[in-house]
């Protein structure tokens, strides 16, 4: 994943999509966004990553005002918890609060060298509009400031050349301290490759295992890394457990979408003396707030973990990955038949397994899809859809359920006192 797609909006009927890299920092995102509403960055800055406005939570901010403040400049987009779906706050200007809506909207493999504005809809908003009480003194400061008067109303550019924003400089340092206590510094992966060639194990060796990392994180949430190695030598030539420890403590410090945490990142968890206890925990678990760790993991209890076959175990390392199962061929065929073209279906798709697989309840995955311009003509097309996505939840693979579907575990769990809950139990894709 090279860039994102990310939609902002001010307002109804008033929004820019902007193309930006992933590695760009936050600061570049803001001057993107003042360049394609043609503002002028005159004053502060924020943004707000949890979607709640002055939430200190997860904040990112222009300058300090506290020694815990995340500066705008020395965080990327990736490092900000950028996801495809990710909603979150821009704030511009604390006096006058010029608030921003921001989504991403896709996650390309393509790169951009500078921010690219591919859809405008909507004129800019003036951001000093004018005062009838201003005397002629007041105009002549805008003059000075001004010396071309206020410009004219731009026409929208017709081409992406026209659309490219201005370079907004070189970025700080793209991989700062992590600020929540007890999180590991980041290096980028170039440090890794390097430590990787120290050990006895080729590189490509390393990095199937930071692939095996990548497929855990998004499949079971939460992981211990001894879990995982019990995993990887059941899919390979077993690796000693110095070894992986070894590789671990390098894949700790590297930019992934999960972490791999002790008791002191996660607050309030039980010691964890043996290295082997740390856990591998993806970036969706705990990115909001970090004690939607302990809910998330209170909600799988002890259900078994779901290993699948290496080949489609590996597959879900990639995050747009899922399979393609008679119920996402069947939901794939309606959407196809209520929306206006194939990329709008497989949009939508995409999103709605997203949400099964967070398990979502049925009414929020309503109204985010009714954002996406999902809209039923009648009951009869919303019955037919919900019957679908009954059938599709039932089939997905859930991280609450540790890659198990809800059919695989209604056939697992009724035959719990035959089986340990502590013991795996092997699986096959859903049909």
């Amino acid at each position: 994943m090279e860039s994102f797609v990310i939609s902002v909006s001010l307002g109804t009927g008033c929004y820019r999509h902007i193309q930006i890299s992933a590695d760009a920092t936050l600061y570049r995102l803001h001057k993107a966004i003042l360049a394609a509403f043609q503002f002028d960055d005159d004053h502060l800055h924020a943004f707000f990553m949890d979607n709640k406005r002055w939430s200190r939570w997860d904040m990112f901010v222009a300058h300090k005002s506290e020694p815990s403040d995340r500066l705008t400049k020395k965080y990327s987009l990736q490092r900000a918890g950028l996801v495809k779906g990710k909603k979150f706050l821009y704030l511009f200007d604390f006096g006058d609060e010029w608030l921003f809506q921001c989504r991403v909207l896709r996650e390309l493999d393509e790169k951009t060298d500078i921010p690219v504005v591919i859809r405008s809809v909507g004129e800019s908003p003036e951001q000093y509009p004018p005062c009838d009480d201003w005397d002629e003194d007041g105009w002549e400061v805008i003059e000075v400031l001004h010396p071309q008067g206020i410009p004219p109303e731009e026409k929208k550019p017709q081409t992406e050349q026209d659309c490219r924003l201005p370079d907004l400089g070189e970025d700080d340092e793209l991989w700062p301290d992590f600020d929540y206590e007890g999180f590991p510094r980041l290096y980028p992966l170039s440090v890794a490759l390097e430590e990787f060639e120290k050990l006895p194990i080729s590189i490509d060796e390393a990095l199937d295992i930071m692939e095996y990392c990548d497929a855990a994180a998004r499949l079971y949430g939460v992981i211990p890394l001894r879990k995982l190695l019990e995993i990887y030598n059941k899919h390979n030539k077993p690796i000693s457990t110095d070894l992986f420890l070894k590789i671990a403590e390098i894949l700790r410090h590297q930019y992934r979408l999960f972490s791999i945490l002790n008791c002191e990142a996660l607050k309030q968890h039980a010691p964890m003396d043996d290295p082997l206890d740390w856990e591998i925990v993806a970036q969706y678990v705990y990115e909001t707030d970090i004690n939607d760790y302990y809910a998330f993991v209170q909600l799988q209890g002890e259900k078994p973990y779901c290993i699948l076959p290496k080949a489609e175990f590996l597959r879900y390392a990639n995050p747009n990955y899922f399979p393609k199962t008679v119920q996402v061929k069947q939901m794939r065929q309606f959407l196809l038949s209520v929306t206006e073209s194939q990329s709008d279906a497989e949009t939508i798709l995409f999103d709605l397994q997203e949400m099964i697989a967070l398990d979502l309840a049925v009414d929020d995955i309503l109204d985010i899809l009714a954002e996406d311009g999902l809209q039923f003509e009648s009951k009869t097309e919303l019955n037919s859809f919900l019957s679908l996505y009954q059938e599709l939840n039932n089939h997905s693979r859930k991280y609450i359920n540790r890659g198990y579907t809800p059919a695989e575990l209604a056939r697992i769990l009724p035959i719990a006192g035959q089986v340990s809950l502590f013991d795996d139990a092997t699986s096959t894709p859903a049909p």
